[in-house]
């Protein structure tokens, strides 16, 4: 009798672990709302992402040698802790007290606010901010290399010339094409200082510097115009019946957990658009 008792616990014991997990979770969400909504969508961005890394590897079964890019989890782990958490906690508690339930046709109006004024802009802010993390990462790796060889001039190999001027054409950091428009320098530059005032290191500043004065604004541009478009037509096929549900049936302090659910696919969708 006394093994038999104790493998009902064991299993009472197991069958409660999601009970414990979700008070848990309702206790932190109670203490740290903010804190704690970053974290999730920190975690299951970061899980999406991997996951779409999972589904291409195993479509592309020929280039069985690829490995899974382990800055990417990374990427979506931060966009997610500190912009789609924070972001959406405090754009659903604005339309909660902008559009009361009271209001006739309420539920409407949200989806309307959601979908043709919050979705375009955290979009774009979405592959504005990716192609910042991507950026900073490669300009990283460059400072790096650059620092390793002694070729300030230099990109990726070292010169056997005396003189860095005598590098190679295709080791040489084209000046031209850095044609900064004079609002965006002046942006960064501000941006800059008050970056610089809050504690963030030169090295980090300079890359937020480089990035707004059009290092690579070019490049930007044609990946937003590639992909924008058709991830916001996707986005609105996709997210309106979810946020059609969420906004109007889901509690309060859930619909970031919800989001945060669906957008595992949805991330999945948005990582192999930008493959």
């Amino acid at each position: 009798m006394a093994p038999a008792a104790s493998k009902l616990r064991a299993g009472a014991g197991v069958g409660a672990l999601p009970q414990r997990a979700l008070a848990q979770y309702l206790r932190l969400l109670r203490l740290y709302p903010v804190l704690t909504k970053a974290a999730t969508s920190g975690i299951l961005s970061a899980l999406g992402n991997f996951l779409a890394q999972l589904i291409e590897k195993k479509r592309e079964k020929e280039n069985c040698s690829q490995k899974l890019d382990v800055s990417g989890p990374l990427r979506y782990a931060i966009y997610g802790f500190f912009f789609t958490g924070p972001l959406s906690h405090f754009f659903y508690l604005f339309m909660e007290h902008w559009i009361p339930s009271e209001v006739p046709w309420a539920g409407v109006k949200r989806l309307l606010l959601d979908r043709l004024l919050f979705a375009p802009a955290f979009l774009l802010l979405f592959f504005l901010i990716m192609n910042f993390l991507e950026d900073s990462e490669k300009g990283g790796s460059m400072e790096f290399t650059k620092q390793k060889f002694h070729t300030p001039d230099c990109i990726a190999e070292p010169c056997t010339n005396s003189r860095p001027e005598q590098c190679s054409e295709e080791f040489q950091v084209d000046i031209a094409v850095i044609q900064p428009l004079s609002a965006m320098l002046t942006a960064s530059v501000t941006t800059q200082l008050h970056l610089q005032h809050h504690g963030l290191s030169s090295l980090r500043c300079a890359n937020i510097q480089h990035f707004l004065i059009g290092r690579d604004t070019a490049a930007v541009a044609v990946q937003i115009r590639r992909s924008f478009w058709p991830a916001l037509r996707m986005n609105w096929q996709v997210w309106t019946p979810a946020q059609f549900v969420n906004i109007n049936y889901v509690p309060l302090q859930f619909r970031v957990l919800f989001a945060n659910l669906v957008s595992l696919f949805w991330y999945i969708y948005l990582a192999s658009l930008g493959k």
